[in-house]
């Protein structure tokens, strides 16, 4: 017995290592391996790596927030005719104004991107660099005050105008303009971190310094031509806008061209049910003879959808808050706030999708629906 007391640490070492190789941990919690090398692939499972330190060298993994906080995604604005457009308009063309100040922020010779080609919410962070693209002349310098651009990148707000918040320092100037049109690369500095906010829009002043001379030269800018652009560098969270992470919300648009798969989610209910806009795209398994109210949001919200499903053999009226809103049947429009009823058939079904303004169409149905007359 006691040569075997002896090699006891000879059996906790095989009972160890018998655990590792057989998928049991055997201390799971705070474990210290110190330096692991692989000689093969490491499979997860399924599961997650959790909490991964921040990465150091070029060959670290990457966790998400590095990834999203700490990786840029640089935009493409091609100054357009007053605007700043992701897609380029490949004709050029030029904007002209006479400044009548030193210096003169220009009123006809600016750049502002749609609220659409804003994709805010977006941050873009200390120490950026944005560089302006652009090229620029003065109808004649012959009596003319020398003339340099300089510009200033922001935002304003929905209408297009007001509320300007600048983002970053001014740029650099030109050189003094000449007749001759020249093209310059412009720096704009970024020393503190600005959010743009959602439904703001992206605003480029161009300003004019006049120095010496009798009269004021007319500036051309130019514009619709892939050299003119301006490159704004801005962090990666913005990708959350357009990818569902888990547990994120997607306030990005969505447009495929191939199928989008993935199972759809069900509400199931039992009694009177009232749907939210955030259950937009779900499926309503009814498991009693009740209501189901729509939101009121078929004013706006064209493509809102929902699946209304009768379980078992039970009457099913649906009902809009809107007493504007209308659904349409088979093709015919019902009278405004009259309810849509299932037969009482086990397995009705209906899709209610709003289509138009207060209009709520009903397909792909499974059994009868019919008319139900004025709302209860």
């Amino acid at each position: 017995m006691k040569k075997y007391l002896k090699k006891w640490w000879l059996i906790v070492a095989i009972v160890l290592i018998a655990g590792i190789s057989f998928g049991h941990d055997p201390a799971p919690n705070n474990i210290d391996w110190g330096t692991v090398t692989l000689e093969g692939n490491m499979d997860a499972g399924g599961y997650k790596i959790i909490n991964l330190g921040d990465a150091l060298n070029p060959k670290d993994a990457v966790n998400l927030d590095v990834l999203l906080n700490h990786v840029g995604v640089a935009f493409n604005y091609y100054l357009g005719d007053t605007t700043l457009d992701l897609f380029l308009t490949d004709s050029e063309d030029v904007l002209t104004e006479t400044p009548d100040a030193d210096p003169k922020t220009l009123t006809t010779i600016f750049f502002v991107a749609s609220e659409t080609d804003t994709p805010a919410p977006f941050t873009v962070k200390e120490g950026v660099l944005i560089i302006v693209h652009i090229s620029a002349k003065v109808t004649t310098t012959a009596g003319k005050k020398d003339t340099q651009l300089k510009f200033q990148l922001g935002y304003v707000d929905s209408d297009g105008s007001g509320n300007f918040v600048q983002i970053g320092a001014d740029s650099n100037l030109t050189s003094v303009l000449t007749a001759v049109q020249t093209s310059y690369e412009l720096h704009i500095h970024v020393n503190s971190a600005v959010t743009v906010p959602d439904t703001k829009r992206l605003y480029m002043r161009v300003i004019a310094d006049s120095g010496s001379g009798p009269t004021f030269a007319e500036v051309n800018v130019y514009f619709d031509d892939p050299a003119h652009h301006v490159v704004l560098p801005v962090d990666a969270s913005i990708l959350e806008n357009y990818l569902l992470l888990a547990g994120g919300t997607l306030t990005g648009a969505v447009d495929s061209a191939a199928a989008i798969s993935g199972a759809m989610g069900v509400i199931n209910a039992v009694g009177a049910t009232t749907l939210t806009t955030a259950q937009y795209g779900k499926i309503l398994l009814m498991t009693t003879a009740d209501e189901v109210t729509l939101p009121d949001d078929c004013d706006s919200v064209t493509g809102a959808w929902y699946v209304i499903w009768a379980r078992d053999a039970e009457k099913i009226e649906v009902v809009v808050t809107d007493s504007a809103d209308a659904f349409v049947l088979y093709g015919t429009a019902l009278t405004a706030d009259n309810e849509l009823d299932s037969a009482g058939g086990a397995g009705n079904r209906a899709t209610v999708t709003c289509l138009e303004a207060n209009k709520w169409y009903v397909g792909g149905t499974e059994g009868i629906w019919v008319d139900g007359g004025a709302a209860d």
